[in-house]
């Protein structure tokens, strides 16, 4: 590999979280792992193109970078718009492909669950952690699993072995995946299995808006369990520190006006889980050890095995809302502030879909943007700004029982000075401008005729 290629998949991985290992250029997937991510291991994937002249990265979590070996070359508009199109068909296949996995994996994953038997309350996993089974839970030995899937499940390299745990992880109402924890506590999902934003319940989810509903959101398995049972509350898993944010969007979507509270673990992850807090303007519960924590104790359930359901559901109870990010400073009159956070927002820059724009306007965008050397957003922006003014005297939308109004965009394009953002919009409507200029003209006599009625009434 060349060297421009791989510091560009350097530069990709890093962005994603993936860490960077070789892979040919063959146009396949390759197992990654990701960056401090423990339960990430073979969960991110790198694919070179068969050309050697770009790859793809991507994450479990939904993130993924194309990237190409000149990436940081300056290219000629020709250049531009067939990279774009090379990027944008890469993602595209990408997406498909994933699509394809999880629903393979989504299949084998339903198999599996109507082909296990109820946990039983002796399962060592479960003996070890002090829980008690549920009803969405239960159990399958290693080899069943592995015939059924075609493939031995691992955890670190090691197949799972023996009694097996299986909980369905869901996104939505869809079952996408399964968590699998073996007698050692093991654990391991489906390959190609949708992952992101999935959760397993400790018990079925209530129906309604949340109204009066407090929501607990943990990491693990045995977590969920311990804190069901202190709590008597709705408890769902996450399965990732990493997943807690987007399971908490998700509970978020479903239960507008539902208390969640979100369960941290101590240590790794605990960032993650007020994040995931303020992001739904969520409570944050941490599990308290006293002075003598045990080494390695860390969540809910280390918790209720320590020191009993009453004090876990204690703490639980004391959840409260998450500190602000950034160190808090106190003011001339004692009060305490947090840090100001930045008003703008950090985004990442990805391609514009320019391929999603109709044909015509498709190439008058590439025709505008090759001599104006302007970005392909601006144009883009200026192109569909003219489309709007021309076509919204003609075509109304209805945005609600009763209420209609013209279709028109309202479009803001923020650059630098020089940028030619009139440049672009002069462009686009000069034929505009043109209709405008003979329709002022044609109107003339008409205008002066009234004029004259006006003044004679």
């Amino acid at each position: 590999m060349s060297g421009t290629l791989q510091e560009a998949q350097r530069v990709a991985c890093a962005e994603v979280g993936v860490e960077y290992r070789d892979v040919p250029p063959d146009g396949q997937w390759h197992a990654a792992n990701l960056h401090g991510d423990t339960r990430g291991r073979g969960d991110g994937r790198i694919k070179l193109f068969p050309d050697g002249q770009g790859g793809m990265v991507w994450s479990w979590k939904g993130e993924s970078r194309v990237f190409f070996a000149d990436d940081g070359r300056t290219l000629d508009p020709y250049e531009r718009r067939e990279r774009d199109r090379r990027r944008t068909e890469a993602l595209r296949e990408a997406k498909e492909e994933q699509e394809t996995r999880g629903a393979e994996a989504a299949a084998k994953a339903t198999a599996v669950w109507k082909a296990a038997q109820p946990a039983r309350a002796d399962h060592p996993y479960l003996f070890r952690k002090r829980v008690q089974p549920v009803a969405t839970l239960r159990e399958l030995p290693a080899g069943d699993i592995a015939a059924m899937l075609g493939y031995a499940p691992k955890s670190g390299g090691e197949p799972l072995a023996g009694r097996v745990i299986v909980a369905p992880v869901k996104i939505g109402a869809r079952l996408s995946t399964l968590e699998l924890i073996d007698e050692a506590g093991r654990k391991s999902a489906l390959a190609g299995g949708a992952k992101a934003g999935g959760y397993w319940a400790a018990q079925p989810l209530p129906e309604g808006d949340g109204t009066g509903l407090r929501l607990l959101i943990g990491e693990g398995v045995s977590t969920a369990l311990s804190a069901a049972v202190a709590s008597k509350c709705p408890t769902v898993a996450a399965l990732s520190c990493g997943n807690l944010e987007s399971v908490a969007r998700t509970m978020r979507e479903r239960y507008p006006a539902a208390t969640l509270v979100v369960l941290t673990d101590l240590g790794n992850g605990q960032g993650h889980a007020e994040q995931a807090a303020r992001s739904v303007g969520g409570m944050l519960a941490l599990p308290h050890f006293g002075p003598s924590r045990p080494p390695g104790a860390s969540d809910f359930n280390d918790m209720a095995t320590l020191c009993g359901i009453g004090a876990t559901a204690e703490a639980i109870a004391c959840a409260a809302a998450p500190d602000l990010p950034g160190e808090s400073v106190e003011s001339a009159g004692g009060v305490i502030w947090a840090e100001p956070q930045p008003l703008v927002a950090a985004f990442e820059s990805e391609p514009y879909p320019i391929d999603a724009l109709p044909s015509v306007i498709q190439a008058a965008v590439a025709e505008v943007q090759g001599f104006t050397k302007a970005p392909v957003p601006l144009v883009a922006s200026s192109a569909l700004a003219a489309v709007s003014l021309a076509v919204q005297a003609y075509v109304d939308v209805e945005r609600s029982a009763g209420l209609t109004g013209p279709v028109s965009l309202f479009l803001l394009s923020i650059a630098e000075s020089g940028e030619r953002k009139s440049t672009c919009d002069r462009f686009f409507t000069a034929a505009i401008r043109e209709y405008e200029r003979e329709s002022n003209e044609a109107s003339k006599p008409e205008l002066s005729q009234y004029s004259a009625d006006h003044k004679i009434w």
